[in-house]
């Protein structure tokens, strides 16, 4: 038997049969249906599972970009506030950690320190020193986080003094007006 034009069957039952041999290929017939139907749900879970990479890439791409757009803006604003605390005069000293590791707090000009800094300087209390000479917040919070030994902050302050040619704890500016109010 010839199948019609148009018409399709992938196992063509012909007329000769017996009753048992076309309910055979009947059957035939029917799994060959379902293992079509279950190689396309196969293939559609397939697809699925694609897409869904595809759009997990998509937004771990977006999500990069993001990340990239933010870090850019985060490195473009420290490098304003760092041209910022440079034109004020500040300078940037390392300041030794435990563990070897070390961090960097920015000073202000010790020409804004008051005669309460230096003093404490004297005394011993770095912390007071440190809340009012140090440029920013985050410096204060790093410093007091990072409690520094006797021994980090002398290293500090030969960095600091380095970096500026001054001495910690003495006002340029005492000395010169000492001498002009001196009796004789």
């Amino acid at each position: 038997m010839t199948a019609p034009l148009g018409s399709q069957h992938t196992n063509p039952v012909p007329d000769s049969l017996s009753p048992l041999e076309e309910i055979q290929a009947e059957v035939d017939q029917e799994l060959d249906v379902q293992a079509a139907n279950a190689e396309l749900e196969f293939l559609r879970a397939q697809n699925a599972k694609m897409r869904a990479t595809l759009v997990a890439h998509e937004t771990k791409a977006a999500h990069d970009a993001k990340l990239v757009e933010v870090l850019q803006e985060d490195a473009a604003e420290a490098a304003d506030d760092e041209r910022e605390l440079i034109a004020a005069g500040c300078v940037k000293v390392q300041l030794d950690l435990d563990n070897d590791e070390q961090t960097y707090v920015w000073v202000k000009p010790a020409d804004q320190w008051r005669s309460a800094d230096t003093s404490a300087l004297v005394a011993g209390n770095f912390t007071a020193w440190a809340l009012s000479c140090l440029a920013t917040p985050d410096d204060v919070a790093e410093w007091v986080e990072s409690n520094p030994t006797v021994v980090q902050v002398n290293e500090f302050f030969a960095r600091w003094k380095q970096a500026t040619g001054q001495d910690a704890g003495k006002s340029p500016g005492s000395r010169r007006h000492s001498r002009r109010t001196r009796v004789r």
